[in-house]
């Protein structure tokens, strides 16, 4: 590695976007890697209109954070990010998201073959929503080797790499995660007051048993089944209540459905202390579509995660462990319903699930991410055991 004037190595991280979720995780990693004599940049723009409807993208500080011009084309599918020269110069490691529209990877991919930069992925390693036979995902395997260095999501996304020639030691597991720590005191914290007013402000009776959806509406969520299923849920079980909160293309079928669904209450984006007071107020957490961070949400809160067995869900499905922390139903509406009133029924079954869930989000906290990637870098930059142990105490 080349010497720096000022002695300390550059990392420059290059992110469509900064999610409320992750700016935890870049101000740990940039405390962690700055304890090790690193020094983090993360450059971001503005989001892609459709993106924005999700009402969940902030900015990130400077210096930590360098906002720059963007360019989305073909309907939101490509991205091209003006990034200022003298920042891709001075970096010793670029990380860039592992996708095929992103246009600035493949200069930066050629230049780590010319031996001119290092550059690393982060991602999937796949499309979990795609035919692996599609042209885009056979066009995103070509690119798989060319990384000087892998962070992938979750192990199983490190054996999918393994199994297309990727280098084991190439590759850091960083158990992609939010900060559950926070988000667990938050719920810990609320009090019977505060579920009583939540319960008079969406106007439940006392013996109401809410189940709740809180993430991104758009059509992988598969919001039309999950009212389906949670209307036979209410025919069964008539004091059972959903509570929705997020934002997406599908609000606006939520709520037109409130209109005709008393068992509905949808809230609109929920962050924080408000957010925390609805999932503490719950017993079940239900995800019929596509299964991402939102789990580590429910386990947090001590809440049983409960999905379909669909074939798209992102890496983060591999936390949840079948009839421990939380339920995999077959995708029928009628079998979605009568599992999750069995579970309702059952209250031993249903404390010893949420008890799980609150252990299983201890393994999976934003700290231990940061440590994860900060390791990593550690090691792509050749830096030896000091980067790997550097704490952010």
């Amino acid at each position: 590695m080349r010497h720096r004037a000022n002695g300390r190595p550059t990392v420059l991280a290059i992110v469509a976007n900064i999610k409320q979720y992750r700016a935890v995780l870049y101000t740990q990693l940039a405390v962690r890697l700055a304890s090790a004599g690193i020094d983090l940049r993360v450059a971001y723009s503005d989001s892609h209109d459709a993106e924005a409807l999700k009402a969940d993208s902030i900015d990130l500080p400077a210096p930590l954070g360098l906002k720059v011009p963007r360019w989305y084309m073909l309907g939101g599918r490509l991205l091209l990010q003006r990034i200022p020269l003298q920042e891709l110069r001075r970096a010793d490691l670029i990380i860039v998201v592992q996708s095929n529209g992103y246009l600035l990877n493949y200069p930066l991919l050629l230049a780590s073959r010319l031996g001119l930069k290092r550059v690393a992925y982060w991602g999937h390693g796949y499309n979990h929503q795609a035919n692996p036979a599609a042209l885009a995902e056979r066009f995103r395997r070509i690119f798989l080797r060319q990384s000087d260095w892998w962070f992938s999501y979750t192990q199983r996304t490190a054996d999918y790499l393994l199994g297309h020639g990727v280098a084991a030691e190439r590759i850091t597991v960083i158990n992609n995660a939010i900060d559950t720590t926070a988000f667990a005191a938050q719920v810990a914290a609320v009090t019977a007051t505060e579920i009583r007013s939540l319960r008079s402000e969406l106007v439940l009776p006392e013996q109401a048993r809410i189940g709740v959806f809180c993430g991104s509406l758009y059509g992988h969520k598969h919001i039309p089944f999950l009212l389906d299923a949670c209307a036979r849920i209410q025919a069964r079980l008539p004091e059972f209540v959903l509570a929705v909160a997020g934002a997406g293309p599908g609000a606006e079928l939520l709520r037109a459905a409130r209109g005709h669904l008393p068992w509905l209450r949808y809230l609109g984006p929920q962050f924080g202390r408000t957010k925390a007071i609805l999932f503490r107020s719950a017993e079940v957490f239900l995800n019929p579509g596509l299964v991402g961070l939102a789990i580590l949400d429910s386990f947090a809160a001590g809440l049983p995660f409960i999905t379909s067995d669909l074939p798209i869900h992102s890496p983060e499905i591999a936390y949840l462990e079948p009839g421990v922390n939380g339920l995999v139903v077959p995708y029928s509406p009628d079998q979605w319903a009568a599992s999750v009133v069995s579970l309702l029924c059952d209250p031993g079954r249903l404390a010893a699930m949420g008890r799980a869930a609150a252990i299983t989000s201890g393994k999976y906290t934003v700290e231990k991410m940061a440590q994860n990637v900060a390791e990593g870098i550690g090691r792509c930059l050749g830096l030896g055991t000091d980067a790997r142990s550097a704490d952010a105490a």
